[in-house]
């Protein structure tokens, strides 16, 4: 009759011993996404954050060497197409990243823009990432201060404010997150979400982190708020509009 031998040094798996190492698997994958994950949000918050930083003390060094003029939200330059804030060589220059050749000036390096801004990056050329479709500059209350001191919009060379007439730095913004390359108090409530910048999402501020979104004012300190703050209303003025 024939028997069969055990051959020593070789062993397998139970089924239930197969089962218990299935089950701590999926246990430690259930712990480890989520943390690795909320890292990732926490990353994106820190890069959003310090980018905006960066744009807000450039902006400062900018009207120090402009006599006082802000990088202007975009200027006639005699072509069809305006050149726009994060367009201007100036800024740029004094911005100190480097940019690529091949870009009409939208693309900046992917560590400047937060992993959040799922739409710009996926714009991204060669490791560069589009701007315009993560950070807005705050153009609000701009047209009503010049069309106040006589200068009609057509008329308007440069779109942008002096240091002279933000009267409470602390408490206006400078930049904040956006689908679009300004924002607007009137369109504060109207984010929906990284998909291309079109109304209604058009310089509405995107709310990326957990329903807040990251801005600097200018005095260059930074913070993360709601649409509850920053929405369309009547209590929120000083965020808003220059004076």
């Amino acid at each position: 009759m024939y028997r069969q031998r055990n051959q020593p040094g070789k062993s397998g798996f139970t089924l239930i011993e197969m089962l218990v190492v299935i089950a701590i698997i999926a246990l430690l994958t259930s712990m480890i996404v989520p943390a690795v994950k909320s890292t990732l949000v926490s990353a994106s918050k820190v890069t959003a954050i310090n980018s905006l930083r960066q744009l807000g003390a450039t902006n400062m060094l900018y009207a120090t060497n402009h006599q006082g003029w802000f990088v202007p939200i975009h200027e006639k330059n005699g072509t069809a197409s305006p050149t726009i804030w994060y367009q201007n060589e100036d800024f740029r220059d004094q911005l100190g990243l480097d940019f690529p050749s091949f870009s009409g000036g939208a693309h900046y390096p992917d560590s400047f823009i937060p992993r959040q801004a799922r739409y710009a990056r996926s714009q991204s050329v060669k490791g560069y990432a589009r701007i315009d479709n993560a950070f807005g500059m705050n153009e609000t209350g701009i047209v009503a201060l010049r069309n106040y001191q006589g200068i009609p919009w057509s008329e308007m060379e440069k779109f942008g404010t002096h240091i002279s007439e933000i009267a409470r730095p602390s408490s206006t913004i400078q930049f904040g997150e956006s689908v679009s390359h300004s924002i607007q108090r009137s369109s504060a409530d109207n984010y929906q979400g990284e998909v291309e910048h079109k109304a209604p999402n058009l310089k509405a501020v995107a709310y990326r982190h957990n329903g807040k979104a990251a801005v600097v004012f200018y005095d260059n300190h930074t913070d993360l708020l709601g649409p509850e703050i920053l929405g369309d209303n009547d209590t929120n003025a000083q965020f808003w509009l220059p004076r």
